[in-house]
């Protein structure tokens, strides 16, 4: 956000009006595609693995390929948004997300459909910054902002939630390849109504360039480490292509580095890792996130293959388990007041 809302002391703001609420439908309703393409796969799984004959240790790519190219380009989105322009790098990554969304349904084959999976990651790197670049700017700083940004965040989380429930419908019904073809009408919807009510970007007082070498390693150097410790569980962790592969991760991830540290411009700057908060609050997203996903993945796959649940079970079943904490959060978190909490009106001040 450092770059993208940086022009936020140049651009006029608007009192609030119908485009206003236009603005904050397209982001959030953007946010939401990309965010239930992050879990209406998981259900869908075992529907894809019969129908493409996907491996079972192929299958985790479907998931990984978009995880993997949506994080590690999220930077390189950022930085395309405050050189490009938002409406316009917003624009790209819809088109991108809708296009890959329509390959991936007629993919007739497990690669094409990992491919297009990538792309479609790719697409969401683009719409996550640009969105929340248009929220900033669109919004007045403080409640007006708060506001929006907290119905954003609402929504890009309740996306995954509303993912696998859609993802065990889908499968049931119209089939697998549904999942992907709900994103076109949606992305031209949210094409049409982005060009009509975005108003066109300003010109750019300031040069730059953008890092692609830094983040096609990074992204590189974590899609060959993956691929390493699924190598490493079928052919052992000293064989000598598992050490081939990790040594090839780990020359990628140097070369992240070294070019992070040659770029005028980095992605990651160096005083953000001296940050320890900053620091300890994306481990902690890391460990978090990476737990829950690599569970949702693999109880999808148990609750179908080995419990005998339907999709749609298995969707209502991912469904309790993100009600549930919400609900518990919910009741402990604003306890109902007792009179006890009051002191009484004569009772005398304390020191």
């Amino acid at each position: 956000m450092e770059t993208a809302a940086s022009p936020l002391t140049s651009t006029r703001q608007q009192k609030p009006g119908p485009r206003q609420g236009l603005v904050l439908v397209l982001t959030c309703a953007a946010m939401a595609m990309v965010g239930l393409d992050i879990a209406i796969v998981n259900v869908a799984l075992p529907s894809i693995q019969r129908d493409l004959r996907i491996s079972q240790g192929g299958l985790q790519w479907v998931v990984v390929a978009y995880g993997l190219l949506l994080g590690g380009f999220l930077l390189v989105g950022g930085r395309m948004t405050d050189l490009r322009g938002r409406r316009r790098v917003l624009l790209a990554g819809l088109g991108l997300f809708t296009a890959a969304s329509l390959v991936a349904g007629v993919a007739q084959h497990s690669g094409v459909l990992i491919a297009a999976r990538g792309l479609q990651g790719l697409g969401g790197a683009l719409i996550a910054p640009a969105a929340l670049s248009l929220l900033a700017v669109t919004f007045r700083e403080g409640r007006e902002r708060n506001r929006a940004l907290g119905i954003f965040g609402a929504v890009a989380g309740a996306g995954g939630t509303m993912g696998v429930v859609a993802g065990g419908l889908v499968a049931d019904g119209p089939g697998w390849r549904w999942a992907f073809f709900i994103n076109v009408p949606a992305g031209l919807a949210l094409i049409a109504l982005a060009t009509t009510c975005l108003a066109a970007d300003e010109p750019r007082g300031r040069s730059g360039r953008l890092d692609v070498a830094a983040a096609s390693t990074v992204t590189g150097g974590l899609l060959t480490f993956v691929y390493a410790l699924h190598h490493a569980s079928t052919h052992g962790w000293t064989s000598a292509g598992t050490l081939a592969w990790f040594i090839a991760a780990g020359v990628l991830m140097a070369a992240f580095v070294w070019s992070e540290k040659r770029s005028p411009a980095p992605l990651v700057p160096a005083r953000a890792l001296r940050n320890r908060t900053l620091v300890a609050a994306n481990l902690t997203a890391l460990l978090a996130f990476g737990a829950l996903f690599s569970f949702i993945f693999l109880g999808s796959l148990l609750m179908q293959q080995k419990l005998g649940y339907t999709a749609t079970r298995t969707g209502l079943a991912w469904l309790a388990t993100t009600t549930w904490p919400q609900t518990r959060h919910g009741r402990h978190a604003a306890p109902s007041r007792t009179p006890c909490d009051d002191p009484a009106p004569d009772a005398p001040a304390r020191a």
